[in-house]
């Protein structure tokens, strides 16, 4: 399917769908009633300045606007993220683990129904 790029957050299209909020990107596929979160990029040089925790706030007051959950993987996009830091920042958001898991090297599947 397309990807849909912008900067507006479209949580009801269904589809694959990537935006700019607040300085962070954020990839997303939606599917009638949830959205598969896929990645928060924030720069190397922005990291560590609420940058993504700003965007994924708004990100989830929209999917609790339209009664939407959300699911992700809490896997590092790279060797400076650690784990157990990510899953805190994510439990912090309103997500708990499912017990699934996402890939081989055991990041969890996480979840956060709407509120």
């Amino acid at each position: 399917s397309v990807m849909r790029k912008g900067r507006v957050l479209d949580l009801v299209t269904d589809g694959l769908h990537e935006v700019n909020l607040d300085g962070a990107r954020l990839s997303y596929h939606v599917r009638p009633g949830l959205v598969d979160l896929h990645s928060v990029r924030v720069s190397r040089a922005r990291r560590g300045s609420g940058l993504a925790s700003k965007a994924l706030s708004a990100f989830l007051a929209e999917a609790d606007r339209l009664g939407v959950d959300v699911r992700l993987a809490a896997s590092p996009l790279d060797s400076r993220t650690d784990l157990r830091r990510l899953i805190g920042f994510y439990e912090r958001l309103g997500f708990e683990k499912t017990g699934e898991r996402a890939n081989p090297l055991g990041h969890p599947i996480m979840e956060r129904r709407a509120q």
